[in-house]
């Protein structure tokens, strides 16, 4: 009787996982992937409390990006020879100027370091989720707050915070720790209704 191959024990559906799980696996000595995906699992788990992501300054910074690149691109190919068409270059750089400024004022004081703004509902207000890990650090900041500003006629709106290592959140082989994740932002949510209670 011919030996039964490996590959006929190993059931198909392990080894699509570990494939799945192999390609998500991040290089621990990149910071920068390994806070892109600490910050998608973050806005997934906020998603998965009920929260709903509002896009809206995402969607305003696209829509200012591509007017950006549609003014350089009639600047570019404008039909008209220069010096002819010295008005159409004086509208155009004028635009991409302003544009592009509007584009820095959104990262710089409504962005700032947000990676997802919740609508308001079940109970709770609009809320924003920032995270933070500075360079050459292993301390992840979570800070979850209600959106809007802060005015001198306005209450100091509460704001939560919390900071973990890196190794509570990626495991040795590099693949994120969701669920201890799911758990953080569960804490911070609860933590900021408790403030929220005690203010009112």
């Amino acid at each position: 009787m011919a030996p039964r191959s490996r590959k006929a024990d190993v059931n198909p559906f392990v080894e699509e996982t570990a494939e799945a799980a192999a390609k998500d696996k991040l290089d621990l000595g990149d910071a920068a992937s390994i806070k892109r995906a600490l910050d998608e699992a973050a806005a997934e788990a906020l998603q998965g409390e009920g929260c709903a992501l509002d896009h809206s300054v995402v969607d305003t910074r696209i829509a200012v990006g591509a007017a950006t690149c549609l003014v350089a691109l009639v600047a570019q190919f404008w039909p008209a020879k220069s010096p002819h068409a010295w008005y159409v270059l004086v509208v155009c750089v004028s635009s991409y100027a302003v544009l592009s400024a509007t584009l820095s004022l959104l990262a710089a004081l409504v962005e700032k370091e947000s990676i997802a703004r919740t609508k308001p509902g079940g109970g709770r207000p609009a809320l924003v989720l920032s995270t933070h890990l500075p360079r050459w650090s292993d301390r992840y900041t979570l800070t979850l707050a209600p959106a809007g500003g802060q005015g001198s006629h306005q209450k100091r709106l509460a704001s939560v915070t919390a900071t973990h290592g890196l190794g509570e959140l990626v495991h040795g082989d590099g693949v994120v720790a969701v669920e201890r994740v799911h758990r953080a932002i569960k804490d911070l949510l609860a933590r900021l209704a408790g403030a929220q209670a005690k203010e009112q």
